[in-house]
Formats: structure tokens, C-alpha cells, sequence
């Protein structure tokens, strides 16, 4: 069976009115429903099965609000992955791609058991790390490129580059994370598109 996340992101107007825009309603509808769904599929007691399906729609229902993000605050996110975890990044001009800190929707996650992520990219598998047991790696802000001796640029925006991009222009990385539990006979994934749709997808594996 397939599911679809619809991407209500495209272009809506500027009232020159004072109040909500019908897009800052969008997005708090969206947070109010994301958190209703994170909050609902915490509950413990699931088999591996259910596991899986409820870190699997976790991950893209969190996916889903960071693309709204980068169009509200016209800015690029991503998210890199490990076998055992996942972590949101943000770009700056300042600084280049670090962490993203400070927004309890999107935390470092560690996944439960023996819950195992992989990741392709235009088709290509992509070798994934654990996670190590100190925790995420520390990354430190990048410097910004003054190598012309004159006004500094922005930082490489290929530093520190998570594998999955999600930009200001409501364009994505396309990729697909697929989340599997060696007790689980279902493994789920998610398909994201270069133009920011997303799918879920369960398989019986074999």
C-alpha cells in the first residue's frame, strides 16, 4: 500500500491587510497536527511491526514540517541519517550547515531496538554510520571564505552537506529512506522527489 503527504506550499499571496496570511495558518495547522501525530504515535507497547510504521511516519511527518519551514523562512534545512538515527541540519551565510538547535519538532533521534535506517540517493545506496555511543558527532561552525583578501563569502555550502537538502524554493533532494526491523516482515519507506512530494510506502520483506 502507498500513502502521499500532500505539499501545500505553492504560492499564496501577501494580504495587505493586518492579520494571518492563509499560509501562516497552513503552517500552524500543520505544527498542531504533526505534534498531535508525534504525540499519538509515542505510545509504547507496539510489536516491531508497528514500530517501524510509527518511526517511519514520524520521520515523515518531521520531514514534511521542515519543508514548510525552509519556504516560510526562505531558508535551506536538511537531514542526515545514520543506521541507527537521524539529525536536522540548517544552512547560515554565517556559519554554513550546523545542527538544527532549539525547535523540540525537531530533535536529534536515536531509533528504538533494533530498528536499522538506509539510505539512496538518485538510485544509489548510501553507506550509512551508527551512531556513535558518545552520541551525535560534534560539528563546529564553519569559517567564512576570505582566500580573496577581500569581503569574506559565505561559508562552502558543500561543508558539512547533509544528504538530504530541503531548500527555500520548495525543491528537495530525491531520495529514498527505507526503515527495517529484523523481526518486522513489513520494511517502510520514504520517497521524497526533487520538487518536494512525499510518499510512504510498506513491502513484505521476503
Amino acid at each position: 500500500m502507498r500513502y502521499s503527504i500532500a505539499n501545500n506550499r505553492r504560492l499564496c499571496s501577501q494580504s495587505p491587510q493586518q492579520g494571518f496570511t492563509l499560509l501562516e495558518i497552513l503552517i500552524v495547522v500543520i505544527v498542531v497536527g504533526v505534534i498531535a501525530t508525534l504525540t499519538t504515535l509515542s505510545i509504547q507497547g507496539e510489536d516491531p511491526a508497528q514500530k517501524v510504521e510509527r518511526e517511519t511516519r514520524k520521520l515523515a511527518a518531521q520531514i514534511s514540517l521542515l519543508q514548510d519551514e525552509a519556504l516560510v523562512q526562505s531558508r535551506e534545512f536538511g537531514i542526515a541519517l545514520w543506521q541507527n538515527g537521524y539529525r536536522f541540519w540548517s544552512w547560515s551565510p554565517d556559519s554554513g550547515w550546523l545542527p538544527l538547535v532549539g525547535d523540540d519538532n525537531f530533535k536529534a533521534h536515536l531509533t528504538i531496538d533494533d530498528l536499522e535506517i538506509s539510505l539512496s540517493l538518485l538510485g544509489q545506496p548510501v553507506a550509512l554510520e551508527q551512531v556513535p555511543a558518545n552520541g551525535f558527532p560534534t560539528v563546529k561552525p564553519a569559517a567564512a571564505d576570505n582566500s580573496s583578501g577581500t569581503t569574506p563569502t559565505a561559508p562552502d555550502f558543500r561543508l558539512n552537506l547533509p544528504p538530504i537538502v530541503l531548500f527555500s524554493s520548495g525543491e528537495a533532494s530525491a531520495f529514498e529512506a527505507t526503515l527495517a526491523h529484523p523481526e518486522s516482515q513489513l520494511r517502510w519507506s520514504i520517497n521524497g522527489d526533487i520538487v518536494g512530494t512525499l510518499k510512504i510506502a510498506s513491502e513484505v520483506v521476503q
